[in-house]
C-alpha cells in the first residue's frame, strides 16, 4: 500500500514539474512573434486586398486552399488571433499524442498521453514549432484522425480527413500507398472530391489563378533543396555533400529506396500502428524540405516502440535516435555542413526508420508463427 502510494506522489510531483516547465513555454510562445503564422495572416490579407500571395511578400508556399483558414483568423485582433492559434496547436498536439496513445499502450493510456504530451513540449521540434506558429500541429491531428477513422473503417471520414490536411501541406500525399497497400483505398473518392472542390471553391472565390499559381511554386521548391541547418530530410543531406545536380541523383536514389524497404516491410501488413508510424518517418525522410520542426510527427514512432517489448540494445538506439532528432546547435555554423554532426537529425530519424523496419519484420514475423 506505501509502495503505491509513494509511486503516486512521485507521479504527481513530476506532472507539477513538467506542468511548470511547460507552462513557461507556452508563455515564451505566446510571447513570440509566431513568425510563420504572421505570414499566414498577411498572406490571407493579400489576397482580400486583391492580391496573389504568390507573387507578393511575404510568398505564400502552402496550397491555396489552406487560406480558407487563415481568412476568418486575419480579420480578428492580433493578440486574439495569436492566443487562439496557439491554443488550436496545443490542443491539436494533446488530442493527436491521445490518440496514438490509446492505440499504442490501451491501458492507461490517457495518463501516459498527458505525461508524454507534458514532456514534448520540451523538445525542441515542438517548441520550435509553437514559436513558428506552425500549421504542423494540425497536420499532425489530422495523421491521428486518419489513423483513428481507418481502425474504425470510416473511410469516408479518412478520405475527407486527408483532403483537408493535404491543403494544409502536400506531404499527407505520401499517405495514399498507405491506403492502398492496406486495402482502404474506397477513403480515396471521398478524398479526391474533397481536395477538387476545396481547391476549386478557393479560384472561383478569388480573381487570381492561385492553383496554377501554387503549382509553379511547388516545382520550384521541390527541385531547389536547402543545406540549411534546419532541414532535415535526404535531400537536406545530399545538398550539403554535394552540388545541387548530384544532390538530386542521390536524393531520388535513396528516396526511392527508402520506399521500396517500406512496400516490402509493409506488403503483408494491416492498418497498425506500427507501419502506420514507418510511413510518417518516411515521408519525413522522402519530402525536399524537412524542417526540423516537423520532426514531432516522428512522435507515434517513439510511442509504438515503448509499447514493445525490447532488448537493451534496441532500446539504446531507439534513445539515440530520439536524442538525435530532438537536439538543436545553438550555433551550428561553428561546425562544417560536411561535419556528421551537422546532419544529426537527419541520421536519428535514419535509425528510427532502421529501427522501425526490423520491428515491423519482428512482429510480422511472430504473428506469422502464432498463426502457424
Amino acid at each position: 500500500m506505501s509502495t503505491t502510494t509513494n509511486r503516486g506522489k512521485v507521479l504527481i510531483f513530476f506532472l507539477l514539474l513538467l506542468s511548470v516547465f511547460a507552462i513557461r513555454t507556452i508563455s515564451l510562445t505566446l510571447r513570440s512573434d509566431l513568425q510563420d503564422y504572421s505570414y499566414y495572416l498577411k498572406a490571407a490579407q493579400n489576397l482580400l486586398s486583391g492580391q496573389d500571395p504568390y507573387f507578393t511578400y511575404p510568398t505564400q508556399v502552402y496550397p491555396p486552399a489552406s487560406l480558407l483558414l487563415f481568412i476568418p483568423l486575419s480579420l480578428l485582433p492580433p493578440d486574439l488571433s495569436k492566443l487562439l492559434w496557439t491554443t488550436i496547436s496545443l490542443i491539436s498536439l494533446f488530442l493527436a499524442l491521445n490518440i496514438f496513445s490509446g492505440y499504442a499502450l490501451k491501458k492507461d493510456s490517457n495518463v501516459f498521453a498527458t505525461i508524454f504530451f507534458l514532456i514534448s513540449l520540451q523538445t525542441f521540434p515542438v517548441k520550435y514549432a509553437l514559436a513558428q506558429g506552425q500549421v504542423n500541429f494540425l497536420v499532425f491531428l489530422g495523421y491521428a484522425c486518419i489513423f483513428h477513422f481507418l481502425s474504425q473503417k470510416k473511410l469516408h471520414l479518412t478520405g475527407l480527413i486527408l483532403s483537408l490536411i493535404v491543403i494544409l501541406k502536400v506531404n499527407p500525399l505520401l499517405l495514399i500507398p498507405y491506403l492502398i497497400l492496406t486495402k482502404n483505398t474506397k477513403s480515396l473518392p471521398v478524398f479526391l472530391l474533397g481536395l477538387l472542390s476545396l481547391n476549386l471553391y478557393i479560384d472561383l472565390l478569388f480573381p487570381h489563378p492561385l492553383n496554377k499559381s501554387f503549382l509553379q511554386s511547388l516545382v520550384n521548391m521541390s527541385t531547389n533543396y536547402s543545406g540549411y541547418y534546419y532541414n532535415t530530410s535526404l535531400a537536406g543531406l545530399f545538398i550539403r555533400l554535394t552540388n545541387q545536380q548530384i544532390a538530386g541523383i542521390l536524393n531520388l536514389a535513396f528516396s526511392g529506396l527508402v520506399w521500396i524497404l517500406v512496400f516490402i516491410s509493409s506488403l503483408k501488413a494491416k492498418h497498425n500502428p506500427l507501419t502506420f508510424s514507418l510511413f510518417l518517418v518516411a515521408i519525413l525522410l522522402t519530402s525536399p524540405i524537412t524542417w526540423q520542426h516537423y520532426l514531432f510527427w516522428s512522435l507515434p514512432a517513439f510511442l509504438i516502440l515503448i509499447s514493445h517489448k525490447q532488448n537493451k540494445s534496441t532500446l539504446f538506439l531507439t534513445a539515440l535516435s530520439f536524442s538525435l532528432i530532438n537536439l538543436n546547435l545553438k550555433d551550428p555554423q561553428k561546425l562544417s555542413m560536411t561535419n556528421p554532426f551537422y546532419s544529426h537529425a537527419t541520421f536519428g530519424l535514419l535509425l528510427l526508420f532502421l529501427i522501425l523496419i526490423l520491428e515491423n519484420q519482428r512482429v510480422g514475423s511472430h504473428s506469422h508463427q502464432s498463426v502457424s
